[in-house]
């Protein structure tokens, strides 16, 4: 199989994902246990696991920990009232 993602019917997707990205560069100097090629592999396979779920969200990770927190935050409570509007507008139908 190699290093191809293998997605299996009884495995559920996530309902929600986010993604704190930044450049190879910035995420080699966080964390150097692979090699710069490796990291940017990485980082390109995340993306691209990402952008393909209906609620995935790349967020910039270059910015202080505290406007990362927040915008985490704002995906999350978004993601929470959108469902529950679905959830009760489906309940009043009944």
């Amino acid at each position: 199989m190699g290093n191809q993602i293998v997605t299996c019917w009884f495995i559920p997707r996530p309902d929600l994902g986010h993604l704190l990205d930044a450049p190879p560069e910035v995420l080699q100097v966080r964390k150097q246990e692979v090699l710069l090629k490796e990291t940017a592999r990485q980082r390109a396979a995340y993306l691209k696991l990402l952008r393909g779920l209906p609620e995935g969200y790349v967020l910039n990770a270059t910015k202080p920990l505290s406007f990362a927190v927040a915008e985490v935050e704002k995906v999350i409570l978004s993601y929470v009232v959108r469902s529950t509007a679905r959830r009760l507008a489906l309940r009043s139908r009944k």
